[in-house]
């Protein structure tokens, strides 16, 4: 199994990442993102880790989460799949989440350990196969952010089981698009043997075979009476 790791020149943890990958039994092959957009069919999955990416190599990573394709984005790599929409997967790619700074580690302590855990009802998903609710692990955080969205799609991504993981205080790791081969993690999971469980479900989900049809998320804000009454 080939996966395309995209990054810049100077992306930090790609080594890592290679190792990690390739300890779950799959191929790393890094993919640099410049102006051609070119990543090629014969990738069976993608890693983002690069904290810019040209839009021509937004269409082609696109295209492989439309056939199925386990696409991860790593940190700055997450940002990259909010930020185009991917994740959580509204429609037609519309931005739904945003990320902000938050003093969640130290500033004198910037890698600290964080725990992060599968949500209660987490969705099994391309990342989640060989992980059950009784696992906690203990990942790098290398940023003070998190995702910010509003209180009714929060509630649909809560309901839908995307919110995936959960630190050990309670705030959102990761989220996933409805189909689950989209996933959006904050946490270094490349910098620890402790997040080769994530790799090893990319590589079932891809034994297994891509999702037949990946699909949006259909959420539209809900009108309360009050607001219905006051119009």
């Amino acid at each position: 199994m080939r996966i395309a790791i995209l990054q810049l020149i100077d992306s930090a943890g790609v080594q890592d990442l290679q190792l990690a990958v390739e300890r779950a039994g799959m191929q790393a092959i890094p993919v640099f993102c410049d102006s051609t957009g070119e990543i090629g069919p014969s990738f069976d999955g993608l890693i983002v880790m690069a904290n810019a990416c040209h839009e021509l190599v937004l269409a082609e990573v696109k295209k492989h989460s439309a056939q199925g394709k386990a696409v991860l984005g790593i940190g700055q790599g997450a940002k990259i799949l909010i930020e185009s929409g991917m994740v959580p997967g509204l429609e037609d790619d519309k931005v739904g989440i945003t990320l902000t700074k938050k003093p969640f580690v130290a500033a004198e302590n910037s890698q600290a350990a964080c725990t992060m855990h599968l949500s209660e009802d987490y969705q099994r998903n391309a990342f989640t196969r060989c992980l059950t609710t009784q696992d906690v692990l203990s990942i790098p955080v290398d940023a003070d952010v998190r995702f910010v969205m509003g209180a009714g799609l929060r509630e649909e991504i809560r309901i839908q089981g995307m919110d995936v993981f959960h630190y050990g205080n309670g705030d959102i790791a990761a989220i996933a698009n409805k189909s689950g081969n989209v996933m959006a993690i904050l946490p270094s999971i490349e910098r620890t043997q402790q997040g080769d469980v994530i790799f090893h479900s990319m590589r079932e989900y891809l034994k297994e075979g891509y999702c037949p049809q990946v699909t949006p998320l259909y959420y539209y804000p809900r009108i309360s009476r009050r607001d219905k009454n006051q119009s």
